[in-house]
């Protein structure tokens, strides 16, 4: 609620004295559990059955309507940085405490944005506890507002209060929040058209779209009121972050960004501190209300390099404003707390702890000391000329490279490799200016060639120049770098890039750094003509043109082990910030974006399985790094048209587990419909703002030869499913019946025409041999004799046996030959058969290298007596001459 109270806490404002601060001491996580526990000690309020209130202030009282939900709402923000069960059952004890205390049903109050404040901290409750009790609470009073408060005239808009006094942002924007947060949990689209219509009614009558200051409201008459608030800014900003996650309208995350920026820019003192909206009354919450959306935008859209110094530097202050008695801190972060016995507001004292549960201690998306590469700070480097400066933010350590003059003026690193060879080396920096600012770059005194330095758009921008392969020493090695003109960049770190893995023995490699193997390996996927993606410095670049320029291999893929490497440059925004994507049988895309570490995972940044599942963890080494993908994948298994199983993939980023066995219920989006058989991978050349290619290296693959086929997953005629003896595999198994002829039968795809290696895992308890008849195809290829296992639970496999497959369908049978059949678990199959591509001469080999003469060259023999035929003991590595002791059933 802005009451009149507002006015008196700005006039109060106003005559605060700002106090000098000493510098902001670096806050940690343990200062934000002690600041979040010192408010509760001074504030929180125990009920009987487990009801919970906030005091007014440091005397007593209860806080009124919506600041006792901005603060249970803290409580969630102190759960979301560190969860725990006693931050869980803070938050439904409060919940029950306000609902005891106003009602379930809030129509009674007349301010429209209290209701909306007690919404969504009810359903952010209901996100930590799952009790529907508090979605429900939030939904009926969400609707009941709408229903009384959105406007028919001047296009719309929520009255701030009943009676329509005016529409305001402080109802607007946080409507619009609580809207995008209950459509996220029920999935209901009126909510979502709901918060679009907030914000396209904001924009035509609130927002001062030049520069991307909130007005507070409109009244009946029309007329604009412009007060500035950063309770205002801030839920705007968190209204258009959330809208645009949802909906992935770029226009959206334009405007917060703009609003966000004018925050910093236009209504803080030159230390980058929020304004004083007073310490008690309604104005003592608003710099909370900022810091949390803002903040939360940040970290949803993966801004921190340009806003983590300035939301830090607040939180900062914050904390070292607090008074040391009791650790509370008022809400004017220009000045100290007034030490006791001055009584402090529970609203005025609980933004500071909000800004250090929602600003991190550290900045999220530094990566110094990750894997990945050597980063090489400039201010840490020989400066001949330049100096050591902080004025733009945005850099990585303690500063940058700033040069004075230019020309003769040097930057010299010097570098460490522990062998001899070439490594990928590029230059984060900023050119704010409108022209190249070339430098030279030289490695170890000899000149390797002028790099451009071309315009980032402003001195906070910092890019990544396009990588050059250099030739490094082992030991010690210098690089330096010199400007050929007055005109220079600032220079914020030397990044080395590394040496790309090497390939393991079998993996088939599909790019190599070399444009002879990305013209053998792929092909337009358009149309099948030679790729056009350039290659330099040992990578592939993307090329966007001609339209629709993605390069799929030359030959398909069914089950595999990928090994990508990539890089994507800074810049752009959104879904064009250096957007590309691998698709595994050009179905299902793994999303390349410039996403940098500290971003939440969402389904369309890096890592994700695009518009499907978002990364399990934000592995990202940030923009213009080289990073990596493994992924291994299996397709999904169909009997003929009909899909059987789902696709599965795990993927590793950057050597971090973030998909795990996850299955792929169908194509993403964008993509050809699944099909049974081998398929392309497939490299997107998607639209992209950023300062350069998305650029791949190193590319191979594993193709998986072998597969387990479960057995209850076959077509069972006659056998049960069964699941009562331990040890199997899968779900259960195939318990073969009392009828001969009873039947499991598995549909295996086979790319080619070729032999492969079958096998089955079974349990035979009984105490003599239950035979099963191969047939593949319709053709009996053999009898297995199934032996005993020595146990219901003791499950073993047969010796393999190789078999002809087609290329398509096929279909692997085993028929009971008597009326009792074995337990059977699973068929193994691979497709890598043993030995040469002459197997006759390789046998004539093996006979000679195991010592068999005259009859015991016969492949059918059984020269050890052991059940296995000489054959058997060839393809499965056995040892013709010396018995197998778990042997128990061989060739007939």
């Amino acid at each position: 609620m802005l009451s009149s109270s507002l006015v008196r806490c700005l006039t109060m404002a106003a005559a605060v004295l700002l106090l000098p601060l000493s510098p902001c001491a670096a806050f940690t996580d343990a200062d934000a559990d002690r600041m979040f526990d010192a408010y509760n000690t001074a504030f929180y309020q125990t009920q009987a059955n487990n009801r919970a209130y906030y005091k007014e202030n440091t005397d007593g009282g209860r806080a009124w309507f919506w600041g006792q939900a901005n603060m249970m709402e803290m409580v969630a923000d102190a759960n979301e940085r560190a969860p725990n069960q006693d931050k869980r059952d803070r938050l439904a004890a409060l919940c029950r405490g306000f609902t005891n205390y106003h009602g379930n049903d809030w129509a009674w109050n007349e301010y429209n944005d209290d209701i909306m404040w007690a919404c969504i901290v009810f359903a952010k409750t209901y996100r930590a506890t799952n009790d529907v009790t508090y979605l429900n609470r939030a939904t009926a009073n969400f609707d009941a507002v709408w229903n009384r408060a959105w406007a028919t005239s001047l296009g719309g808009g929520l009255y701030w209060k009943v009676g329509g006094t005016g529409r305001n942002a402080c109802v607007n924007a946080p409507a619009a929040i609580a809207a995008c947060l209950l459509y996220d949990i029920t999935g209901n689209t009126a909510y979502l058209d709901k918060a679009r219509s907030i914000i396209t009614w904001m924009d035509a009558n609130l927002v001062v779209t030049s520069s991307g200051a909130i007005d507070d409201h409109i009244t009946t008459d029309g007329t604009r009121v412009g007060w500035r608030f950063t309770y205002n800014q801030g839920t705007y900003v968190g209204a258009c972050s959330a809208l645009y996650r949802i909906t992935g309208e770029i226009s959206y995350l334009q405007n917060a960004i703009k609003a966000a920026r004018y925050t910093r820019d236009s209504m803080c003192n030159a230390a980058g501190i929020f304004p004083n909206h007073g310490t008690s009354g309604d104005g003592g919450g608003f710099n909370g209300i900022g810091i949390r959306w803002i903040t939360r935008m940040v970290r949803d859209q993966g801004l921190w390099d340009e806003f983590y110094p300035w939301l830090k530097a607040n939180a900062e202050a914050a904390w070292t404003i607090r008074r040391t008695a009791d650790d509370l801190s008022w809400a004017n972060w220009r000045a100290a707390t007034p030490a006791p016995p001055e009584v402090l507001f529970s609203f005025g004292c609980y933004g500071s702890v909000v800004a250090l549960q929602v600003v991190p201690p550290s900045d999220p998306s530094d990566i110094t000391g990750l894997t990945g590469g050597s980063i090489y700070q400039a201010e840490a480097a020989v400066l001949q000329g330049p100096a050591a400066s902080t004025e733009h933010s945005g850099f990585r350590g303690t500063g940058y490279a700033d040069y004075n003059a230019g020309t003769g003026e040097t930057i010299t690193w010097t570098v460490n490799a522990a062998t001899a060879g070439q490594q990928w080396l590029s230059f984060r920096y900023a050119n704010g200016g409108t022209a190249n600012r070339p430098v030279r770059l030289r490695v170890n005194g000899a000149v390797i060639q002028d790099l451009p330095f071309a315009p980032t758009g402003g001195w906070p921008n910092w890019w990544y120049t396009p990588g050059v392969n250099v030739m490094l020493n082992a030991g010690s090695n210098t690089i330096q770098l010199a400007p050929t003109q007055a005109a220079a960049p600032n220079v914020d770190l030397l990044y080395l890039g590394g040496a790309p893995v090497a390939p393991p023995p079998g993996a088939t490699v599909l790019f190599d750094g070399t444009g002879s193997s990305l013209n053998a390996n792929w092909k337009r996927d358009e149309n099948g003509a030679a790729p056009t993606w350039g290659v330099s410095a040992g990578a592939m670049s993307v090329a966007q043109n001609p339209a629709r320029n993605d390069i799929s291999t030359v030959n398909g893929y069914r089950d595999f082990k990928l090994h990508l490497e990539w890089l994507a440059p800074p810049g752009g925004l959104g879904q064009e910030a250096a957007n590309s994507g691998v698709k595994l049988q050009g179905r299902y895309e793994v999303q390349i974006l410039n996403s940098p570490r500290g971003q939440t995972c969402w389904p369309n940044t890096a890592g994700a399985i695009m518009s499907r599942r978002p990364a399990d963890t934000n592995a990202s080494l940030g923009a213009g790094h080289w990073q990596s993908y493994e992924i291994d994948f299996t397709a999904a298994r169909w009997n003929g048209a009909t899909k059987i199983s789902d696709a599965r993939m795990t993927l590793y980023w950057n050597g971090v587990p973030v998909h795990n066995n996850v299955a792929l219920a169908g194509a993403t989006e964008g993509s050809p419909t699944e099909a049974p058989g081998w398929h392309p991978l497939l490299l997107q050349a998607a639209t992209s703002t950023a300062s350069g290619p998305v650029r791949f290296r190193k590319v191979w693959v594993i193709p998986k030869t072998s597969e387990t086929l479960e057995a209850e997953n076959a077509a069972l005629a006659g056998p049960v499913t069964a699941s009562g003896n331990a040890g199997f595999t899968g779900t259960g198994f195939a318990d073969y019946g009392t009828a001969i002829g009873e039947t499991i039968t598995w549909t295996v795809e086979a790319e080619k025409n070729a032999n492969q290696l079958v096998s089955f895992r079974y349990a035979n308890g009984g105490a003599t041999a239950r035979p099963l008849d191969l047939v593949v195809n319709g053709t009996v290829v053999q009898q297995f004799a199934f032996g005993p296992s020595g146990g219901w639970t003791t499950w073993i496999s047969t010796p393999a046996v190789s078999v002809p497959l087609v290329a398509g369908t096929n279909s692997i049978r085993l028929v009971s030959t008597i009326t009792n059949g074995p337990n059977v678990d699973h068929l193994y199959i691979d497709s890598q058969v043993p030995g040469p591509s002459t197997p006759a001469e390789f046998w004539a080999e093996w006979v000679t290298a195991k010592g068999l003469t005259g009859a015991e060259k016969d492949p059918q023999r059984d020269s050890d007596q052991d059940g296995l035929s000489n054959f058997w003991e060839y393809v499965t590595g056995g040892d013709p001459m010396v018995p197998d002791p778990l042997a128990a059933d061989g060739l007939p």
